[in-house]
């Protein structure tokens, strides 16, 4: 990788979590207005960049609320507020805010997921271990989280707070990878939930690893914290090293590995899961990747 600070990795990442595309068909209310007002994005303090570490989702989470937190037009922001009942917490809520006159609340998900089969369902969207689904994560977003504030003690907490009426929505991004042959052929095919403009790469089995180096890239395996901001690299592998570093670590780990493809300037022109030969997903389970 690039010899960069982890303030300048954060920087990187803050710039991807505000200007890549949503996953999700749905944008919210006063989303695009935010983007477009931020033509110079906040530095990353240090408490922010310290969180560039697994699990991602928290540190998405961090990244969204800085940037929120230095928007002249957001006050009042408050993160991660927990709903009670008593001594039970019914759910957490990820960013509440006032834009102007209006309420808002957020829920934020970073999510990766591999299509297999029929495309357009959202039940053939599979989490890299195969145990977490995209129907899952939507359904869980929808029917609890953005739904925590229309329970009694979720209306009991804005009428203390003062807040008279909000908005619920989902800010949702990350990557789909489609199959290799499909990505190849440019056939982006994704349920009518996904936006057309999503982030995408592509996955193939181990067994299809000569297709993939045909692309003519050097590559670069991506530990997790690296998963955000598209890839920089003057050290990636040039393909036949690519081969047998994969194979090698398949040989002590079953988990597929993200991998970045780059190009001469050495920067990242795609990104690859590459799975087991006996990967499958288990419609069944639900595991949190």
């Amino acid at each position: 990788m690039f010899e960069l600070s982890l303030i300048e990795r954060a920087t990187r990442d803050l710039e991807w979590a505000v200007r890549s595309p949503l996953l999700s068909s749905e944008t919210p209310p006063g989303y695009s207005e935010l983007v477009s007002q931020s033509s110079t994005l906040p530095l990353p303090d240090n408490d922010t960049a310290s969180r560039r570490h697994p699990p991602i989702g928290r540190y998405f989470e961090r990244l969204l609320a800085h940037w929120l937190g230095a928007q002249e037009s957001v006050s009042e922001l408050e993160c991660n507020l927990p709903v009670q009942e008593g001594k039970r917490t019914l759910g957490e809520l990820d960013l509440i805010f006032r834009l102007g006159d209006t309420w808002y609340h957020w829920e934020l998900a970073i999510k990766f997921y591999l299509g297999v089969g029929q495309l357009e369902s959202t039940e053939n969207w599979h989490g890299p271990l195969g145990r977490d689904r995209l129907d899952i994560k939507l359904n869980r977003l929808h029917a609890h989280q953005l739904k925590l504030l229309e329970t009694d003690t979720g209306r009991t907490l804005l009428v203390d707070r003062g807040i008279p009426e909000i908005s619920s929505h989902m800010v949702l991004k990350g990557y789909l990878f489609h199959p290799l042959d499909a990505w190849l052929a440019k056939r982006f095919t994704v349920p009518k939930e996904i936006n057309p403009g999503h982030g995408n790469g592509f996955w193939a089995h181990l067994a299809e690893i000569e297709k993939v180096v045909k692309l003519s890239c050097k590559w670069v395996l991506l530990p997790k914290a690296d998963w955000l901001a598209p890839a920089q690299s003057t050290q990636a592998m040039p393909s036949t090293d690519f081969k047998t570093a994969i194979h090698s670590y398949f040989s002590t780990d079953s988990r597929p590995p993200l991998i970045a493809a780059i190009d001469d300037k050495g920067q990242e022109i795609a990104r690859v899961f590459i799975v087991p030969n006996n990967w499958a997903p288990c419609p069944t389970r639900r595991h949190p990747y």
